[in-house]
């Protein structure tokens, strides 16, 4: 959504460089950046835009601004201060949404324990791969439980891995 209103907010910061080319101040206030990239701050900013705009329309109306550009804006905004994750989903609720969120999540485990079972199947016979298959399906799925560690940024009071013995070389003359 703040990408859809880049282009509006660019045409209407010339159209202001244009029309306040003496009134740098006044100019200043239509080159208001969202800098935090939020939707409140998205909100507020094409709120006061098109406030200026509305105001100024007399200045700017020469240099390029119309009905239908201040229409657009009147559009970004509305479909900005309306956007609700729930609604876009059809949820009356928050309630509704955590039903949804569990009901997924147990719906890919169980669809997770049906792949594995039939893998464990797939090679009953096989005990050596049959054991091999649990265990790395166990290991897999641990590695996606954990949290992943990034740099140096592993607990104080975790011991450092151990350090590989050196290996001897066979064969090697003594």
């Amino acid at each position: 959504m703040i990408k859809a209103s880049r282009p509006w907010r660019a045409r209407l910061k010339a159209f202001a460089d244009q029309a306040f080319a003496f009134e740098p101040d006044v100019a200043e206030q239509f080159a208001d950046v969202n800098t935090s990239g939020t939707l409140t701050e998205e909100t507020s900013d094409l709120a006061m835009l098109l406030r200026l705009a509305q105001q100024h329309q007399a200045r700017l109306a020469p240099v390029g601004l119309t009905e239908d550009f201040l229409r657009e804006g009147s559009a970004l905004l509305d479909e900005v201060s309306g956007r609700d994750l729930l609604g876009i989903l059809g949820l009356r609720n928050r309630e509704e949404s955590m039903v949804l969120r569990n009901s997924i999540v147990t719906y890919a485990t169980l669809l997770g324990n049906e792949a594995r079972a039939a893998g464990v199947n797939a090679c009953w016979d096989m005990h050596e791969v049959k054991r091999r298959f649990s265990a790395t399906s166990f290991r897999g799925a641990l590695r996606r439980l954990r949290p992943k560690r990034r740099g140096s940024a592993a607990a104080p009071d975790e011991p450092a891995p151990p350090e590989p013995a050196p290996v001897e070389p066979t064969g090697a003359p003594v």
